[in-house]
């Protein structure tokens, strides 16, 4: 079951305009040392650093929000879409990324969450928005899905496939 959480403070800091102006967003494999052990205290071994992605404040490294995720086919695909050959033969065939945990500080959402969202879909799809096969999904009691492919390519601050699909889950 996918874990989303919106609590107060993920690593200490203020939560201001000018801290939004200083966003980044990256994969946590990229990301500096500082946030990396943050992860490495908190989560060992619990995803993947290429595929996952963070929020943080470019100057304090203050963590605001992340997504954990891992290589992960859907389970029971045939009982879960029981007659509904085309999507299960897609997902038989194609190759998933599991989206374990959202954590977002309270009050995060709109572009922030958008860019977040976005990241998660371009580094899993590897800048590559053609390639057909590849979804991302969480299981919130039900399990919801999206495709990466995308004829447009990704624009960081717009909705895209994936984000359009998982941003109302995360807020």
């Amino acid at each position: 079951m996918t874990y989303i959480g919106h609590p107060d403070s993920i690593n200490g800091g203020d939560f201001t305009q000018e801290i939004v102006n200083r966003f980044t967003v990256q994969a946590i494999s990229v990301a500096p040392q500082e946030i990396k052990q943050y992860f490495i205290d908190t989560h060992p071994n619990e995803y993947d650093p290429y595929n996952s992605v963070v929020l943080f404040d470019s100057e304090t490294k203050c963590i605001y929000g992340y997504i954990l995720a891992h290589t992960l086919e859907i389970p029971h695909v045939e009982i879960i879409y029981e007659g509904q050959r085309k999507v299960v033969e897609y997902l038989k065939n194609g190759k998933g990324l599991y989206v374990s945990n959202v954590v977002l500080r309270n009050g995060i959402k709109q572009t922030p969450l958008i860019q977040l969202l976005n990241l998660l879909h371009f580094v899993y799809c590897q800048g590559d928005t053609n390639k057909s096969g590849l979804y991302i999904w969480m299981d919130l009691g039900e399990i919801i899905l999206s495709p990466t492919e995308q004829e447009s390519g990704i624009k960081i601050n717009l909705f895209n496939t994936v984000s359009r699909t998982f941003y109302d889950k995360c807020v």
